[in-house]
């Protein structure tokens, strides 16, 4: 044999022994990526994954991995971790490497024998339920393509409930129930039995996010019956979302009951993440029955939640955490938590939609507010759910219904002013003036009838009332916002904002503020109180009609405390040397009432103390003429010696 021959040879026999290499290898992956998915796909116990995740070993890139299991085998493994070790290191590089094979070829495409819809289900689960909705926003819209290709059967239902689950994600409850009635009817023309569990449960989930009751038992219906032939992960599911739909509706042991099964099948399932979801329902339900949430549960789901890295978790574990800092009288801490949540939200886009409960929700709100932390977010987040405040005394609360009687009367609900041009609706807005004018709780309803039907006999007069109160209650369409019980009418704060409650409680703010040590911090709340003071205060309670005997009270106690307090803020910013503040101050106060001579003094004497002594001049001539033009008098002694002192001063070089 020549030279050529034998190297030829030795080739062959190398080619040989590659190519057996990579059957055997090829024979190996589809074994070990049949296993792991049997096992998925039975979801009985997540725990016989464990030999197969680590005869894998550590590293994604399976070089030894035929070129066409690539993608089965990451596939696999994605799912498998995220199941049974969500804090592995490897997940975001294997969901990094899924989402660029999906978005690298056309959404018509399979992923190398795994169906591609497959891969997008379980990368837009892993993003969701992360609480990571910004990387799922690329997913969504491949899935878009997708859908947009017309697929059918499995395929179009695996999309389809992918779209409902980033849908409800998001907010967007009516995408999702478009995306779920596709998604079912697809899956009718194919044995799909694990699409329509998702695309139910999804449903439901959408259905609670708008509290939408009966939406959300019919399709717990259609669960009970799919999770009853389906495995361990389709009954703790099932059960999962029970307990939120029964704590929804206030039955916190029907929830309870749910939520420890749920837990007990968590366990036997071998699921972490699970795990903790529904140990945290348990803390969420100490937590509406009003009972001492378990602080070490707690800081055992933050400790998974940060591991994992799983945003959801960790927010909803974070406000669950600052209600049980506040009980314990931790209320710095507490505020620290509830920044820390909104802002993986602001991060994120992550979102508590079906988890959070009204009490607890309300709570983080008022928090948040009063914090300062992020506002708008939260004020879109009260708005969205309707939520009513527990607390009375946050001004910044965006009320549906908010009154407006100082200088002028306005009503707006829902961001829409009430309109009552019609000689009908005067006498229920009459009704409300003399409500708001008589302190706005327990108001006795004989007087308001005395005072708005004063000819009326008795039943005649309280007849009159109950027509106008129902005629009120259909202009404004928050009937709770006003309520009657023992003879006695009110305005409650919680469903409504007065102008006239919220000054009150800004110049209480100042008249502490004022007596109080001088620091920074000190100056830029009495600069804001005193900013958001004359925001509200537009002139004399309800303006044009002052002349009502009923409204003479009222208005005359506003005014004065108003410029009592605009007397002692210009004082403080006095004491503090802020000239140009206090003289700010005095002006305002002049614009309220010019005839508080002791405005005049103390402007003379601000302009004098910055060395204007042209501008001090000026505003001892407005004091002069509008005591004269008004009342008949000229300045008091004190006045005039404070000018003579400020012309005989010298003027600064």
């Amino acid at each position: 044999m020549t030279g050529n021959e034998t190297a030829g040879a030795a080739a062959h026999a190398r080619g040989d022994g590659q190519h057996r290499e990579d059957a055997a290898a090829a024979i190996r992956y589809r074994a070990w990526s049949q296993a792991v998915e049997a096992c998925l796909h039975t979801g009985r116990d997540y725990r016989d994954l464990d030999p197969w995740v680590d005869r894998i070993g550590d590293g994604i890139a399976f070089e030894d991995c035929p070129q066409s299991l690539r993608g089965v085998v990451r596939g696999g493994l994605f799912q498998a971790l995220h199941l049974r070790r969500p804090d592995d290191g490897r997940l975001p590089a294997l969901a990094e490497a899924i989402a660029d094979d999906l978005y690298r070829e056309s959404p018509a495409g399979d992923g190398g024998g795994l169906p591609r819809a497959v891969l997008a289900n379980r990368l837009m689960a892993y993003f969701v339920w992360g609480g990571d909705l910004a990387a799922a926003a690329p997913l969504a819209a491949w899935i878009g393509h997708a859908l947009a290709g017309g697929p059918r059967g499995a395929e179009a239902a695996a999309l389809q409930a992918s779209e409902a689950l980033h849908a409800w994600a998001s907010g967007n409850g009516r995408r999702a129930a478009e995306a779920v009635d596709a998604g079912l009817a697809a899956a009718e023309s194919a044995p799909a039995p694990e699409w329509r569990f998702q695309l139910h449960a999804h449903a439901a989930y959408a259905a609670l996010c708008r509290r939408d009751d009966e939406r959300t038992h019919r399709h717990l219906e259609a669960l009970r019956g799919l999770a009853a032939e389906g495995g361990t992960l389709e009954a703790c599911h099932y059960h999962m979302l029970a307990s939120l739909a029964t704590l929804a509706e206030g039955d916190y042991a029907e929830a309870a009951e749910h939520t420890g099964i749920a837990l007990v099948l968590a366990r036997r399932l071998g699921a972490p993440l699970i795990d903790a979801f529904a140990r945290l329902g348990l803390c969420r339900i100490a937590v509406e029955r009003g009972e001492a949430v378990a602080g070490e549960l707690l800081r055992e789901v933050g400790t998974l939640a940060s591991r994992c890295r799983n945003r959801l978790l960790e927010h909803l574990t974070l406000l669950l955490e600052a209600r049980h800092s506040l009980e314990g009288g931790q209320r710095r801490r507490a505020t620290a938590q509830v920044r820390r949540a909104f802002d993986l939200v602001r991060r994120y886009g992550v979102g508590g939609l079906p988890w959070w409960g009204e009490r607890s929700l309300t709570f983080a709100c008022e928090t948040a507010l009063r914090a300062g932390v992020e506002r708008e977010f939260v004020r879109g987040l009260i708005e969205r759910h309707r939520l009513v405040p527990h607390s009375a005394d946050i001004d910044d609360w965006p009320h549906r219904l908010r009154i407006y009687t100082l200088g002028r009367f306005s009503v707006v609900c829902d961001a829409a002013p009430v309109r009552f041009d019609r000689k009908p609706q005067r006498r229920p807005m009459d009704l409300l003036k003399v409500l708001v004018a008589l302190g706005g709780r327990d108001v006795p309803v004989d007087r308001v009838c005395a005072i708005l039907w004063p000819e009326a006999e008795g039943d005649a007069a309280h007849h009159a009332f109950e027509t106008a109160l129902y005629r009120l209650r259909r202009l404004i369409g928050i009937d709770a916002a006003v309520t009657v019980a023992g003879g006695r009418l009110s305005l409650d704060n919680r469903h409504c904002w007065v102008d006239v409650w919220a000054l009150e409680r800004v110049l209480s703010r100042i008249d502490r503020l004022v007596h109080g040590r001088d620091t920074g911090r000190r100056r830029e709340r009495l600069a804001h109180l005193m900013d958001r003071a004359l925001e509200l205060y537009h002139g004399d309670f309800l303006g044009a009609e002052a002349g009502e005997s009923w409204t003479i009270r009222l208005r005359e106690r506003l005014r004065s405390k108003f410029v009592r307090r605009l007397a002692e803020i210009g004082a403080a910013w006095e004491a503090m040397q802020e000239w140009d503040r206090a003289a700010a101050c005095y002006e305002k106060g002049l614009d309220v009432d010019d005839l508080v001579e002791v405005f005049h003094q103390r402007l003379i004497a601000c302009h004098a103390a910055l060395g204007r002594k042209a501008e001090a001049l000026v505003a001892y001539r407005r004091c002069r003429r509008t005591l004269s033009l008004v009342l008949g008098i000229a300045p008091s002694a004190e006045t005039e010696a404070l000018m003579r002192r400020v012309l005989r001063a010298p003027t600064a070089p």
